[in-house]
């Protein structure tokens, strides 16, 4: 579907680099707010927005009942009451409405649309981002920027694939009705389109390959571009603004399919072959319901494509060990359901046993193996490793629970001495968004960080309080916006409610409750879980993963966790206390006891210092293999009574 540019005059380009772009309403949302001109002078083209132009100008009465529900859900406090495609969902579901009720409802709303995106989007608006896309080549300069950044290094090398005089193909999808996208690309068009009627020689300041001076190599190279409008415009008759969602977008003969905007616009039919040409995905802006369900398939299985761009070597041939149950979301997706897509041998260990983890490496040479840290601490005291090759292992995974720095480094170091040169891959993720959310590269890796988010997937770090986005190295909660990401808890609405989130601009993202914060580079670090967290009686926070990194790095502990305890000279507040497994038996604990105490003086602030070391046998593990801190809370308590 791509356009080949192959006539004579490019004989000189060496390749043609094709590059899908979906660009979803958070572009919209973001040029009205920034140019903020206009009649409708700072409004966005949110629904939101929409609902009160609608009520502004008295367009819906009780008639329409599509507009009704909404403004009970409104007043009912609800966080997707703005949500068109949800509502629809919720009416079609109800016996005593008719489809036919519905659609009159829906063309109705379209017609209302219409004429707000045509409020919206006037005259003014388009002269002022014309004015600034000429003035200042927005066009030009935002692939030249993307360009520029994309690394060596990239997840996805695509600056080793290209060259001097490369055609860089941009396709544009996109899902907003209005013209401010077709404006901003195409109104420096004349400066990068290589036709053969244009003799424009764009130079761009890229990096395309390494050099030891690290100067920029100036060269050239051209720049195409293409929309299309998969949901129609706003001046087109019967525009796919609107759409259900269900399940199954592209199966059965219910009369509501006629609803659904993947339906109409025949996904698969018009727009499949771009998928099968792109090189490189990029993603703008979107959020994609199930009524875009097809989007999301075309973008292959999240995991699969994210297993690809990591290099993880994730081929046929390859053996993954998976000791992670079923059960949990983990072992599932990225345990089974990735694994076969990408054609790997599987090996399933129905009741995995941590102490004979060693005996599995040895029988099946698995290139592939994923854990807990507390797996791994299995392995440094297994005889039967001690001088056996695991040369074998391609990718150790390491996730699902705290890593800390020092466990991190223990693990690689083990790896390296039996002759596997590999670094730890460490990764992120959680039930509610099928397990993974970011994870590692060979290229791009920190230690101490569970790497970067995954494609199609974005992190922010968010304040508790205000709910607002944090910069870069400021804590906040992790929230996840992700095409894996749940629908909500099945008969939980509250805890729905809770942990999904819908933002003004229709972004649904899941609220972790882990606490962290990522770099200027955008890797992610997880500082603590906010069910974790120490409170003290003066309000100081103290985050007992920021503990454990500490006393970890002491050579004698094998395993640690820091919960609290209550404040004895305080009516509220807890204390952090330190529960410590041993890597070997040390008879003198209170010598010991004076050094972890030094140790912590030197690496922590004071409100962090722990009160005290608790030294047990054998560290409480859940079923998943995780420290069970819960447990420790509960002996804890216990003792103190």
């Amino acid at each position: 579907m791509f356009e080949k540019y192959t006539k004579k005059t490019f004989d000189l380009l060496k390749k043609q680099h094709n590059i899908l772009v979906l660009v979803g309403n958070g572009f919209d949302v973001a040029l009205l707010k920034k140019h903020n001109v206009g009649k409708m002078k700072g409004k966005t083209s949110s629904y939101i927005d929409f609902y009160e132009y609608i009520r502004y100008y008295n367009f819906s009465d009780e008639n329409n009942i599509l507009f009704k529900q909404m403004t009970r859900d409104r007043e009912e406090h609800r966080n997707d009451w703005s949500d068109f495609e949800l509502t629809i969902k919720r009416l079609v579901e109800r016996p005593d409405i008719s489809v036919s009720e519905i659609e009159r409802c829906v063309d109705e709303f379209q017609t209302y649309f219409t004429r707000f995106l045509n409020d919206l989007v006037d005259a003014d608006v388009l002269l002022e981002i014309n004015k600034d896309s000429k003035d200042k080549k927005l066009a030009i300069q935002s692939f030249e920027r993307f360009l520029r950044d994309l690394p060596d290094n990239s997840s996805l090398e695509f600056p080793s694939k290209t060259g001097h005089y490369d055609l860089y193909n941009f396709m544009f999808f996109n899902f907003n009705y209005t013209a401010l996208l077709d404006n901003y690309i195409y109104l420096d068009k004349g400066q990068f389109d290589p036709h053969e009627w244009t003799s424009a020689d764009r130079h761009f300041t890229f990096y395309p390959e390494f050099v030891e001076s690290s100067t920029p190599t100036r060269w050239s190279s051209y720049l195409v571009t293409n929309l299309v409008h998969p949901h129609g415009q706003q001046d087109i008759p019967r525009s796919i603004l609107f759409g259900m969602d269900v399940p199954e977008y592209n199966k059965g003969t219910s009369r509501e399919k006629r609803l659904i905007k993947s339906y109409w616009a025949r996904y698969d039919v018009m727009y499949k072959s771009y998928f099968e040409d792109a090189e490189l995905f990029i993603i703008y802006g979107m959020s994609i319901s199930e009524s875009d369900g097809w989007w999301m398939d075309q973008i292959f299985d999240a995991m699969v494509i994210n297993a690809k761009a990591s290099e993880g070597d994730y081929e046929i041939g390859n053996k993954f060990l998976n000791i992670m149950p079923p059960f949990i979301a983990y072992g599932l997706v990225n345990g089974i359901h990735m694994i076969l897509s990408c054609g790997m041998e599987n090996i399933l260990i129905p009741q995995f046993n941590p102490d004979k983890f060693d005996k599995l490496l040895i029988k099946y040479h698995p290139t592939h193996i994923l854990g807990v840290p507390t797996h791994y601490a299995k392995l440094f005291e297994s005889k039967r490793l001690k001088n056996k090759d695991l040369s074998f292992l391609k990718i150790v995974g390491v996730g699902g629970d705290s890593l800390s720095v020092e466990m991190e480094k223990r693990i690689e170091e083990y790896l390296h001495m039996h002759g596997a040169n590999i670094t730890v891959a460490t990764g992120y993720g959680m039930t509610e968004v099928s397990a993974a959310a970011c994870g590692f590269h060979k290229n791009a890796y920190k230690v101490g960080s569970v790497g970067i988010p995954f494609l199609n997937t974005i992190i922010r770090i968010t304040n508790i309080e205000t709910l607002e986005e944090q910069s870069y190295n400021e804590q906040g909660e992790i929230w996840i916006s992700s095409p894996t990401a749940m629908l909500g808890y099945d008969n939980n609405e509250e805890e729905t409610k809770r942990v999904v989130y819908t933002d003004a601009n229709g972004v649904k993202w899941i609220r972790s409750g882990d606490i962290g914060h990522m770099d200027e580079q955008g890797f992610l670090y997880i500082d603590g879980r906010i069910k974790r967290i120490i409170i003290r009686h003066d309000g100081f926070k103290v985050f007992p993963t920021q503990i454990e990194n500490v006393i970890a790095t002491c050579p004698e502990v094998k395993t640690c966790c820091a919960i609290g305890r209550a404040d004895k000279d305080h009516s509220q507040g807890k204390l952090p206390v330190v529960y410590i497994t041993l890597s070997r038996e040390k008879k003198d604990k209170m010598k010991l006891k004076e050094e972890l105490n030094s140790l912590c003086k030197q690496m922590l602030p004071e409100y962090m210092q722990p009160i005290d070391f608790v030294f047990i046998d054998k560290m409480p593990l859940t079923a998943n293999g995780k420290v069970d801190f819960h447990e420790l809370e509960g002996i804890e308590l216990s003792n103190r009574l």
